[in-house]
């Protein structure tokens, strides 16, 4: 049971949806510092519940940077810190733990399955699969290992491969780790009703041997019934996960967009209200804001993405595609740039809002040429988001 509980734990850090906000923005320009000595920020101090443990695994790791142990626990405890904050810069400081091994060949187990999942974090796939790959080499029995491939190959839309490889697990891996590695590609691929069955056979066990995934089970569920249009089930599902996990800002994040999609824009804001470090919670404020007409309120949100973006296109990176693509489009009126972003950003992920984007784009940039490859792709998933379904309705009967 403590191998389960380690594996659900990884599994419901792995399904939140991979968005990286910004961090929190000023007004001022960037400030370059006068000296080297300097100091600009100091590392928090804190990890969530256990302060007084990450204190101390980073001073055993400043006195040992080479300890590969000291260091997997200080990313771990930065990864966690960075979900749920929703702040980039903890992956960040992540990184720099195992940067001893971040180019290494064969590093331990742990470094790779850590190095990967940053990768994860910066949107780079196809290098985070090829660590897991190559770590499977070496321990084909490597449960955790498979269930974050499962996921990576389902946020790239490798539903065969992600299949496949969740079926490796059946060998090994207990019935809950395959049911959690399983249900969100049975989601997405025609299955979601065969996976909402699993959710309620979940929600028969959970909550006496494992109360910590009760809150994803009824998330995962409220999601399914959006999927499906079964909106009283899902905003009633939504609430009731919000119960178990009130500071839970993807979920937060994901009820909003449920919300916007239902017209129902003004609990949006007081929802995320406290979120506004979020780059995905402030856009869904700042699309709220606008089908309520409160142009204030608008402007100031608008300003705060256009900053935040610009801070992100300083440190080297490029802001979310989903983000950037929804924020041109809708709030920005610039669907040939929506579009542009988000083809590139499909490239990297498919998952259901990315797909979205373009279709959504391709339509009010009047190029519907552009979407074909994803039409094809959703086509040939067998999805049933009733979303995209009626998006390939208007794009079919706009080219006819």
């Amino acid at each position: 049971m403590k191998q389960t509980s380690a594996l659900v734990a990884t599994l419901l850090v792995m399904q939140v949806c991979v968005s990286l906000a910004s961090s929190p923005t000023y007004a001022q320009k960037p400030r370059v510092p006068a000296s080297d000595d300097e100091v600009l920020q100091r590392l928090p101090k804190t990890l969530s519940l256990n302060r007084d443990r990450m204190a101390t695994i980073r001073e055993k790791l400043a006195a040992d940077p080479s300890n590969s142990q000291f260091a997997a626990a200080a990313a771990k405890g930065f990864i966690r810190m960075g979900n749920e904050e929703s702040d980039p810069r903890f992956y960040g400081y992540a990184r720099a733990a195992i940067e001893a091994w971040w180019t290494a060949e064969s590093p331990p187990a742990e470094i790779v399955k850590l190095r990967a999942k940053l990768k994860e974090k910066d949107h780079k796939y196809r290098e985070a699969i090829v660590d897991l790959k190559n770590l499977l080499d070496r321990q084909p029995s490597d449960a955790q290992a498979w269930v974050e491939l499962v996921n990576l190959y389902r946020v790239t839309g490798e539903y065969e491969e992600a299949w496949s490889a969740s079926q490796h697990l059946e060998e090994f891996a207990d019935a809950t780790t395959v049911m959690v590695s399983q249900i969100p590609v049975l989601a997405n691929i025609g299955a979601a009703d065969e996976a909402y069955e699993k959710l309620q056979q979940l929600l028969k066990i959970a909550p006496e041997k494992m109360p910590e995934l009760v809150p994803w089970i009824v998330g995962t569920q409220a999601s399914i019934d959006a999927m499906l249009h079964r909106v009283e089930a899902a905003d009633t599902n939504f609430r009731k996960a919000l119960t178990l996990d009130s500071g839970n800002i993807h979920l937060k994040r994901t009820y909003a967009d449920f919300l916007l999609d239902f017209q129902q824009p003004a609990p949006v804001l007081k929802l995320l209200a406290e979120h506004e470090n979020d780059n995905g919670c402030l856009l869904l404020m700042a699309i709220a804001a606008k089908r309520l007409r409160q142009t204030e309120l608008l402007d100031r949100l608008k300003e705060k993405i256009e900053v935040r973006f610009e801070e992100i296109r300083l440190r080297g990176s490029k802001p979310h595609g989903r983000f950037e693509s929804r924020y041109q489009l809708t709030l920005n009126r610039n669907p040939k740039r929506a579009l542009e972003v988000a083809l590139e950003n499909w490239q990297l992920q498919k998952e259901i809002r990315d797909s979205r984007a373009v279709l959504e784009a391709a339509l009010e940039a009047d190029d519907q040429a552009a979407a074909e490859p994803i039409v094809d792709f959703v086509k040939a998933s067998d999805c049933e988001d009733f979303a995209l379904i009626k998006l390939l309705e208007r794009l079919g009967s706009d080219s006819e």
